[in-house]
């Protein structure tokens, strides 16, 4: 594996209750990337993200395939792999909104194919994470999935192999949430990649875990996840591993698809109050 980029970003976006850091990770066309990046001083990761920088046009189809929060460590950890024969430069950053609030805990579930994590009754959903192991050519991430309660996280793996994969949800859990609810922001236009945003500027509710998911072919998995930083922004983008482009007769099984090649998902936990 490539060596480990660890840093804090130098700059860092506040949020109502925390403070966005992210770190790049070096640009070369080594095909298995790693990059951490750690909160500041007495504040403990919340949400947590990673994204694939291409940085050529026409440049894509990496997989994500682990976003590792750490609440002991205060620091996330982001791993993707490249498709193999890709020469073109390409760099990976990870991202975390730390919050000196409350320390929280870190709930890990492990399964084949899929994976659940769900925090104690009474704590709230702040933050999530994933691992799908091995070869993305044969099983990649399909999905990082929040309930609609904001209590627990889904990982599914997708790919040939995607059912047999060994996947790792990861859950970080809040004492005092009050208040939250579920938002989501799709795509399902037509081609690959596909890009989903959306903004939650209410001052009453902000936005903390993301999760993302996507449909359509098996190549189909996400290259990028991102918790909201300054304006409440958070963002996912889905890809086709190797950027495999599905014949133009694919038919997909997900009903809301209105072109046929698949769809994403954007989930975007919102939170109150802490008390």
């Amino acid at each position: 594996m490539a060596e480990t980029a660890a840093g804090t970003a130098q700059a860092a976006h506040a949020t109502a209750f925390g403070t966005r850091v992210a770190h790049i990770g070096p640009s070369n066309a080594e095909p298995v990337k790693a990059v951490a990046v750690k909160c500041p001083e007495g504040t403990w990761p919340y949400a947590a993200g990673g994204a694939v920088n291409y940085e050529q046009a026409g440049n894509g189809g990496a997989a994500l395939t682990a976003i590792v929060p750490s609440v002991e460590a205060g620091a996330v950890l982001v791993t993707a792999t490249a498709p193999q024969g890709l020469t073109a430069n390409w760099s990976l950053v990870a991202f975390a909104v730390c919050s000196s609030n409350m320390q929280p805990v870190l709930v890990v579930g492990k399964g084949i194919g899929t994976a659940r994590a769900a925090c104690p009754s009474d704590q709230g959903l702040v933050g999530v994470g994933f691992h799908v192991a091995g070869d993305p050519a044969i099983s990649h991430l399909a999905g990082v999935d929040i309930n609609p309660h904001v209590t627990a996280v889904e990982v599914t793996a997708s790919g040939p192999g995607g059912v047999e994969a060994e996947v790792t949800a990861l859950a970080v859990c809040r004492l005092g949430v009050v208040s939250s609810q579920l938002e989501h922001a799709s795509n399902d236009g037509a081609g690959w990649p596909k890009f989903v945003s959306r903004q939650d500027d209410n001052e009453d509710l902000r936005p903390w875990a993301t999760g993302a998911k996507v449909t359509g072919p098996a190549e189909a998995t996400l290259d990028a996840i991102v918790p909201a930083g300054e304006g409440g922004v958070s963002w996912a983008r889905g890809t086709l591993f190797g950027g495999y482009a599905p014949p133009a007769a694919f038919a997909s099984e997900d009903e809301d698809d209105n072109d046929g090649d698949g769809s994403l998902t954007l989930e975007t936990g919102l939170i109150g109050t802490f008390h």
